[in-house]
């Protein structure tokens, strides 16, 4: 005889789509006011849709409803209100019909690789507001600037010799590798420090500019624009996933396709949030406002 697990096992899917079908017939039924009478309905729907499977056909009712009422707990998904706004009256975005588990997830898209991905951008971002957003620039943060030479990244200190002349002026000596000069002055103005390289032949000088208002501010405005930079990083991946969800519509429903949809952009969104928390604290920091 079969057993009771192995039938959870393998019906997964079945029972999903299942469930998704007698939703979409009863979701114009529901009262919100009698959610328990709603859900005893449903699962005797989901047994009588269930019986006549031939892998359950050894079941009595009983067995079904046990069972139906179970799958349905591990499966339920709490379905979004309207959009609400917080107390400064920001929209707080659009939500997924249904928030879905990472195992669901899973069935369609690498979750766990996705979170990694999102995750490196915050660290990235994290690294450029230690190294490249501070109020003195110093030696070791230069050293560290990130060059892009023909799709790869170096860090300065690797295609540049540099020297420090005095607590006011940087020089970079790049007669070893003068072909990189364009790449290097680039990745100087990228790094948000707020330097303003000067080139010499194959000298570049950068002076370092003195702590004042208007210096804290340019720099309080360039880790708002590597925030940006790290949003653009992040929808390239949230697109990457969606496009690859997609692709599976033939083996799913449209509406898993949908909400695994939605998902890839709330959990973008996190990340996001979580990347705007951590600029609002380093302008703090570099405007005084702490």
């Amino acid at each position: 005889m079969v057993q009771p697990m192995q039938i959870l096992r393998t019906s997964k899917i079945l029972w999903r789509e299942t469930v998704r079908w007698t939703c979409k017939q009863r979701l114009a039924s529901w009262n919100p006011h009698n959610t328990s009478a709603y859900c005893v309905q449903l699962n005797k729907e989901m047994c009588t849709a269930l019986i006549n499977v031939p892998s359950f056909s050894s079941f009595t009712n009983n067995n079904l409803l046990n069972i139906s009422f179970s799958m349905y707990l591990l499966h339920s998904r709490s379905y979004a209100k309207k959009k609400t706004k917080d107390p400064t009256g920001k929209s707080k975005g659009p939500q997924p019909k249904a928030i879905l588990k990472d195992e669901e997830l899973m069935e369609v898209i690498q979750v766990d690789v996705m979170k990694h991905q999102m995750q490196q951008v915050v660290e990235k971002l994290h690294d450029d507001y230690i190294q490249h957003v501070t109020v003195r620039s110093t030696a070791g943060s230069i050293e560290n600037v990130q060059v892009n030479i023909e799709g790869s990244i170096y860090p300065l200190n690797q295609v540049a010799q540099i020297a420090r002349k005095n607590p006011q002026l940087v020089v970079i000596n790049m007669s070893s590798f003068p072909e990189a000069i364009k790449s290097v002055l680039q990745g100087i103005v990228d790094s948000g420090m707020n330097l303003n390289p000067q080139q010499e032949g194959t000298m570049i000088y950068l002076p370092i500019p003195k702590v004042t208002r208007e210096h804290r501010e340019k720099l309080a405005k360039n880790a708002k624009a590597l925030l940006n930079k790290a949003k653009e990083d992040m929808r390239i991946i949230q697109n990457k996933y969606i496009s690859l969800a997609k692709k599976h519509k033939s083996e799913f429903s449209e509406d898993l396709i949908y909400d695994v949809q939605e998902q890839v952009k709330l959990i973008a969104n996190e990340y996001v949030a979580e990347g705007e928390k951590m600029m609002n604290a380093k302008q703090k920091e570099l405007l005084g406002d702490q």
